[in-house]
């Protein structure tokens, strides 16, 4: 999990060296890059595609695996452009609560992605 203190700005040089340094120890560590991937109309988002594209290339950097999250309809076509543009797994939770705007079910989908 990265440090939400990389938020706070401080004009203490030291300090912000040394949060740099946490946080640089923290992305050595990470086990993957999740990117979450919009879907609409049974389609992957272009801005989505071009995420898991940066993503892919971050993870790469890191020596770690990207992975995409798709939430929402999508044919098995439209999952694989992900793994096109990178992503090494694609991970896609298709449920009728995820058709409309509900945060309650997407935070569940993308803590259970997490883990």
């Amino acid at each position: 999990m990265l440090s939400s203190e990389l938020i706070i700005y401080t004009h203490n040089k030291t300090t912000q060296k040394e949060k740099l340094r946490t946080l640089n120890s923290e992305l050595r560590t990470t086990k993957m890059i999740l990117i979450f991937t919009e879907v609409a109309d049974g389609a992957i988002k272009k801005s989505s595609l071009e995420a898991v594209f940066y993503g892919s290339k971050v993870a790469e950097m890191l020596g770690t695996s990207a992975v995409a999250l798709a939430m929402g309809k999508a044919d098995a076509s439209e999952l694989a452009k992900a793994g096109n543009f990178g992503a090494s797994k694609v991970l896609h939770a298709n449920d009728s609560k995820l058709d409309a705007a509900n945060s309650m079910a997407y935070a569940t989908v993308l803590a259970e992605a997490v883990k």
